[in-house]
């Protein structure tokens, strides 16, 4: 199954959906292929805001510390969603349906991927960042009187 069909999922009744009651991946592939993939965003997100805009976070931590909150973090997602599988089967069993754990467990991970990629956010600041540095070297340039090819406007990207 592609990622775009996961991102489908939240606003459609059978985009993706159709597709995963026909695939049935197992557990170790659900895993494997959806879950520790983008379970590793935030703590990737979380390492490059710590390490390149604390400030903006008001955090003064050492980027080791950082490390250490992004790995209790990725252990914390790795272990919440075989969990909430093993809830969503014992609430299904409670009202008498019978449920793989494969199942439960692949819906538990579908149904994380928004807040997996929620954590994109925390790149926004450095993209704000940029975009302010690449507008004053352009303003700068303009106020010289000179014009920015798409040589210069690149190369005031890269270097902001």
């Amino acid at each position: 199954m592609s990622l775009l069909n996961y991102t489908k999922m939240p606003f459609s009744f059978h985009d993706g959906w159709d597709k995963v009651g026909v695939v049935h991946p197992s557990v170790l592939r659900t895993f494997l292929l959806l879950v520790l993939p983008f379970s590793l965003i935030p703590p990737a997100m979380l390492l490059y805001a710590g390490s390149h805009h604390a400030s903006v976070y008001l955090m003064d931590a050492t980027f080791s510390r950082w490390q250490e909150v992004a790995l209790v973090f990725l252990i914390a997602e790795l272990l919440t969603v075989p969990l909430m599988g093993w809830i969503l089967q014992s609430i299904a069993s409670v009202h008498k349906m019978s449920v793989d754990f494969k199942d439960t467990f692949l819906l538990a991970a579908i149904v994380a991927v928004p807040m997996w990629l929620s954590s994109l956010g925390f790149g926004e600041s450095a993209l704000r960042h940029h975009r302010q540095r690449l507008e004053t070297e352009i303003g700068r340039r303009h106020a010289q009187g000179r014009r920015c090819n798409a040589g210069e406007w690149l190369a005031a990207a890269i270097s902001s």
